[in-house]
């Protein structure tokens, strides 16, 4: 098969063409780990982009359609499964979610976040089982800059919103030890985008990886259970890696109920 054999769509235009296969042990620690894959992965982020932002586009103008309705029809769900009703499945799903760690107002805060990386990591997940794709969610490059966003954003919004409670977790609440518990806290702190990268990375590799040999050994039935198994994986990867993020926002804002 002429994509198990490395070819990409990418290739057509000049993207990728020195692009050579690695195992993930050479992505994270080979000479050559700085360009594996680099230029596709940053293709198809860019390209996943334009996508979710044009679901997003078409989602909002069936909301207005739908606000345009008579009466009572307004508050109905569209019949089908279109643009508006996936949106809204997504939305109510991770406002329930949010809600039993977040208080009300910080999920109205955090929710477009949260559900856009969602919405978007699982898009770049799926895109694996497209044929003649490789999903950027392998490439632990691309891996690190979405954890890194993550590592801003939920150490951001502690030095922002209660920077004095923040500072004082990672000093601790013994001033003699406060050099030796705020290099363990700045490790914890560190390790948290580290675990989401290579979670999201070895997963994704090892999935993808799979199926490429299935399709190698037998190109036809015997890889279509395996399609299944690669959506499932797809949505609990992106769904794991929403859920830490969250995780650590909420452990990041202050709650009303600390002093309880």
């Amino acid at each position: 098969m002429v994509f198990a054999a490395g070819f990409t769509w990418w290739h057509l235009i000049g993207i990728g063409q020195d692009f050579e296969y690695t195992s993930l042990g050479e992505q994270l620690l080979g000479p050559g780990a700085a360009s594996h894959g680099f230029m596709q992965a940053l293709a198809a982020s860019w390209m996943l982009t334009l996508v979710v932002i044009l679901f997003s586009v078409l989602a909002r103008l069936g909301l207005e359609s739908a606000k345009k309705r008579q009466g009572v029809a307004k508050w109905y769900a569209l019949p089908g499964l279109g643009f508006l009703t996936i949106a809204e499945l997504v939305v109510d799903f991770w406002k329930s979610m949010m809600g039993g760690s977040l208080e009300n107002r910080d999920v109205t805060v955090f929710l477009p976040i949260i559900a856009g990386m969602f919405t978007y990591i699982f898009a770049g997940n799926i895109l694996g089982m497209v044929p003649g794709f490789l999903p950027p969610t392998e490439n632990v490059h691309h891996n690190w800059a979405m954890s890194i966003c993550v590592f801003l954003l939920f150490v951001g919004v502690g030095l922002i919103r209660d920077p004095v409670n923040f500072i004082k977790h990672l000093i601790g609440p013994v001033l003699a030890m406060a050099p030796l518990i705020f290099i363990i806290e700045v490790i914890g702190l560190v390790v948290r985008p580290a675990t989401l990268t290579i979670r999201l990375t070895g997963n994704m590799f090892g999935d993808h990886t799979v199926f490429s040999i299935m399709s190698d050994l037998v190109p036809w039935g015997v890889p279509v259970p395996f399609l299944g198994l690669a959506l499932i994986v797809s949505f609990i990867q992106a769904f794991v890696f929403s859920l830490l993020t969250v995780i650590y926002i909420a452990l990041s804002v202050p709650h009303h109920d600390e002093a309880h």
